[in-house]
């Protein structure tokens, strides 16, 4: 009984200890870290303790021969434990390893999330007229300088085209530099062209438009940057 009070004890501080390490270096509750991935080692602990009780009863009654009986038992005692250690910590390092990947991650995403601020308040606080274009034409995002250069509003210029309130006769130009881009056979172009506004005069700005590619999507789409020189 006392031999497994002790493995009781022993079991205790043991996976105590280690289950405190792994949860305070994994922000997690103690107690969920210790019912996940220790409580199970409680059999080891035990079966060796109830082994070496028997095993010291037995030499108390048959001596050398209670030795060469029980060495097998103790030998598979031994190793089953020396197993079992070696796959806790296998498995803390595995956990220690996805713990640093998730940092990382989570690292990234914050740069990623810092770097996306900073670039969409440039672009909605930009003196001159900036937006995000599909392949198509279609305006995607459009800044305030570019609603107040064609006195549309953002919502009326999202369900719109570039091609619908641009000049006819510097569409067909536009449209030629696009497929320029769209080829790789300039990496920017630069035009002076007119847009009508929305109370009907011409607007002459100086549009300069280049190609970017969705890290994530992989599409392709325009950034328009427009200055008004009328």
């Amino acid at each position: 009984m006392a031999v497994c009070v002790m493995g009781f004890v022993q079991y205790i501080v043991n996976s105590g200890l280690a289950a405190i390490r792994q949860a305070l270096k994994g922000n997690e509750s103690i107690w969920q870290m210790w019912s996940r991935g220790y409580l199970w080692t409680s059999i080891t602990y035990f079966t060796g303790a109830s082994a070496a009780a028997i095993i010291a009863k037995v030499f108390g009654g048959a001596g050398t021969y209670a030795f060469i009986v029980t060495t097998p038992i103790i030998a598979v005692v031994y190793f089953t434990y020396r197993t079992y250690l070696k796959n806790v910590e296998a498995s803390l390092s595995q956990a220690e390893q996805a713990q640093r990947h998730v940092s990382a991650l989570q690292a990234s995403e914050a740069r990623f999330r810092s770097a996306f601020e900073r670039f969409r308040s440039a672009f909605d606080y930009a003196a001159i007229g900036m937006a995000l274009v599909s392949k198509n034409g279609r305006w995607l995002q459009v800044n305030r300088s570019l609603c107040e250069i064609l006195g549309y509003s953002e919502e009326e210029l999202l369900a719109t085209n570039f091609q619908a309130i641009t000049h006819p006769t510097d569409l067909a130009t536009a449209m030629e530099n696009i497929n320029l881009l769209l080829e790789g056979k300039v990496p920017t172009y630069q035009m002076e062209k007119r847009y009508f506004h929305k109370l009907g005069h011409e607007v002459w700005v100086l549009l300069s438009v280049s190609l970017v590619r969705d890290a994530e999507t992989k599409s392709q789409h325009f950034i328009f940057q427009i200055q008004d020189i009328t």
